[in-house]
């Protein structure tokens, strides 16, 4: 496409405007000079005809360039209206040519100059494609053709920095408008970059909601300042029984009771609750929905402020505490039988004590014997040791004998040589008295003295062989003495060497045995001071099991103390609404399925707000806790008597008829009636109206019969004070 720089005009205009105050000037110069002619003598017959043809073609160029002067200036007016434009704003031709644009489009481009931009527009500022797949330069043709034949026309459109250069996503009006009967068009480009980024902050930020409600294991809401749902995860259609989450954000009030557990509206606290998150930044309390079934749903809601476009937004946490309650409920259970066997451990422990003081006994009984047999050892084993060198001395004296012995039986010996010679010399002195008496005899009388002689001699041999074969025959028998006492003394010293080695065998056996149980002893003290340590652990196991009876006690008192709070109104004393909501629904259960009859009474003070306005909160706190009191009398012990609203409670009335239960209500408003209540130097005449519903076919769950008694009593206040209605 053509383009014209919009600058020229701004110049022309300027020139033409010089021209037109220079024709001026000139006209002007030319009447004075002519008339300065004039005085000098020149007719003014001759001089008009030419001052009126100059004036006149001064005045005809003149107006021609005053003509040209209004289009420039109005021109000059569009250019000024265009640069009050505060978006990119261009004017062209019918061919798209660029005239003009502002400052706004020089800046969106970066261009030094409108020619620079006129040049560059349909060129480096252009990507060849849009985003919808069309050629740029035919989408422009396309919807300028469109521009001229309707007037006007509005597309997305996107541009570029420069050639491969960032996109530049814009909201394009073309508009078309006549100037001097030439059609023009104005070219409006809205930079849409910023709001892109902010679409995709605001997108980026709805992804990380929304993923920070998914990944929540639990219910997770985001509500806006004003207290509307924006979103919630897909949990909530488990915890309320609902097929789709978008039930709950659509109609959040429905799976809300009219008031929680503390008597307060549940709209109003839901509201209060996020005013106070923004204000606060977090906040968290306990609360009640509705399931889908109509039963009850506990929570404990987390609040927290959050920014969100920089808005105030609240990020609401629900964690559903009825799986909570259950596992408190089996908490005790198992807490009681926890305490059991604490109970059995320290009866155990204290049988175990008895038992280890008697193993103690028994073990110093034990250790004294082994003290005495060790004793004993010890004496034997001297015994042992002196018998053992009784038996060495005489096992000595006994060698020593045996040699002395040896030493006569070797003299012995000698001694029957001795003798053989002796017999031998006394055989020989025979043989030689014989010869001599013989020689004697032959000499006859000469001989005589010496044949006396020789038979001397003879008989002294016989009388020496005689006494040699004595002597023979003793030596023999003390030989063969020698030689059994010998024999007999080598058979004692075997004795002797063997009672030796039997004492010395039984020396070791008793350093052994003394040994034994001198370890034994010393072992059987360890095991003594093992049985004292264990017998002290036992004692200090035994103390221990006592306190943590005691603790498991007190913590089991501080758990129903706990519990008491938790189901206790404070100001009153009676239960709360929570505590009704759960027994309540077990009585009805009860009746349900055995069959029985079953009511309740919802009951209210008729003139509790005059009191309030007249005497202020305290006074009504104290007529609400007489009011209680007497109540609590006025029924058998074990009646569920409890806090139903702010200033409503409810008895509910299991295994009693209709006609009982009318009854018991009259009494109770005759009891409040007929008794002013005083308090604080005060007496006040309090009445209550009565609602009562029973248990039907028709009406048989808790919130049903609810509902009933709350539309009786909303009946018998109608019909003045001090009534009763049912239904």
């Amino acid at each position: 496409m053509n383009t014209v720089d919009g600058s020229s005009f701004m110049e022309k205009a300027m020139q033409d405007k010089k021209k037109l105050a220079a024709c001026i000037g000139s006209i002007a110069i030319t009447s004075i000079i002519l008339l300065v002619i004039s005085y000098r003598g020149i007719p003014l017959f001759v001089l008009g005809p030419i001052m009126a043809a100059i004036n006149a073609l001064g005045g005809f160029y003149a107006l021609r360039l005053a003509q040209k002067q209004g289009k420039d200036g109005f021109l000059e007016g569009v250019y000024t209206v265009m640069e009050g434009i505060p978006d990119n704003c261009t004017l062209t031709d019918e061919k798209g040519s660029v005239l003009h644009c502002n400052n706004h489009a020089l800046e969106l481009f970066h261009s030094g100059s409108i020619r620079e931009y006129s040049q560059k527009l349909f060129g480096d500022y252009l990507p060849e494609y849009q985003p919808n797949g069309l050629r740029s330069l035919e989408m422009a043709g396309e919807k300028i053709q469109i521009a001229f034949k309707d007037g006007a026309t509005t597309f997305e459109w996107w541009h570029q920095t420069g050639p491969g250069g960032d996109p530049i996503p814009c909201n394009v009006t073309l508009a078309t408008v006549t100037i001097y009967d030439m059609k023009r068009m104005l070219v409006f480009n809205v930079d849409r970059r910023k709001a892109f980024e902010m679409q995709k902050q605001e997108n980026a930020l709805k992804e990380r909601s929304q993923g920070i409600l998914e990944s929540s294991p639990i219910v997770c809401a985001i509500f806006d300042e004003n207290g509307d749902i924006m979103d919630v995860n897909k949990e909530v259609e488990n915890m309320l029984g609902i097929s789709d989450k978008q039930i709950y954000v659509r109609d959040f009030n429905r799976f809300l009771p009219k008031v929680q557990t503390d008597g307060s509206d549940s709209a109003s606290k839901s509201t209060e609750m996020l005013k106070k998150c923004i204000r606060e930044g977090s906040v968290r309390y306990e609360w009640i929905y509705l399931h889908s079934d109509g039963s009850q749903v506990p929570t404990e809601e987390i609040l927290h402020r959050i920014q969100i476009s920089g808005k105030d937004h609240v990020i609401a946490y629900s964690r559903d505490l009825r799986e909570y309650y259950r596992e408190r409920e089996k908490e005790r259970v198992v807490q009681g039988k926890i305490q059991a066997m604490m109970e059995q451990l320290n009866e155990h422990v204290e049988e175990q004590t008895s038992s280890v003081a008697a193993s103690s006994a028994a073990t110093e009984e034990m250790i004294a014997n082994i003290q005495s047999v060790t004793d004993t050892l010890s004496k034997n084993t001297q015994s042992v040791r002196e018998l053992q060198e009784a038996s060495e001395a005489g096992h000595a004296s006994l060698n020593k004998v045996v040699t002395d012995i040896q030493g006569i039986a070797r003299e012995s010996e000698s001694l029957m040589e001795i003798n053989s010679v002796m017999q031998n010399i006394a055989s020989q002195t025979n043989l030689l008295s014989m010869n001599a008496s013989i020689e004697a005899a032959h000499a006859g009388d000469a001989g005589r003295g010496f044949s006396v002689v020789a038979d001397e001699i003879r008989k002294l041999a016989e009388s020496s062989s005689k006494q040699s074969k004595t002597i023979g025959g003793v030596l023999k028998s003390i030989k063969g003495s020698i030689d059994e006492i010998t024999k007999s003394t080598g058979v004692v010293l075997g004795k002797f060497d063997a009672i030796g080695e039997g004492v010395r065998t039984v020396a070791l056996q008793e350093d052994s045995i003394l040994h034994s149980m001198e370890e034994q002893g010393e072992g059987s003290k360890q095991i003594l001071q093992a049985v004292s340590n264990v017998n002290e652990i036992t004692h200090q196991v035994r103390e221990a099991a006592r306190r943590m009876v005691e603790t498991s006690k007190e913590a089991m008192h501080k758990t129903d103390d706990s519990e008491t709070k938790a189901y206790t109104d404070e100001l009153t004393g009676v239960r709360n609404r929570k505590y009704f909501n759960d027994t309540a629904e077990q009585e009805l259960r009860y009746c349900v399925g055995e069959d029985r009859d079953f009511n309740m009474l919802l009951f209210s003070v008729d003139n509790l707000n005059q009191i309030t306005d007249a005497h202020g909160e305290k006074m009504r706190n104290e007529v609400l806790k007489i009011l209680m009191m007497r109540t609590r009398n006025s029924f058998k012990q074990g009646t569920l008597l409890a806090r139903y609203g702010e200033e409503e409670f409810v008895i509910t009335l299991p295994n009693v008829r209709q006609g009982t239960a009318m009854k018991l209500a009259e009494q109770l408003q005759k009891k409040i009636k007929d008794a002013p209540f005083a308090t604080r130097g005060q007496r006040f005449d309090v009445s209550i109206s009565i609602g009562v519903a029973t248990k039907t076919p028709a009406c048989k769950t808790l919130s049903d019969i609810t509902r009933n008694a709350t539309k009786a009593l909303s009946n018998a206040k109608a019909g003045g004070r001090n009534k009763i209605a049912s239904v």
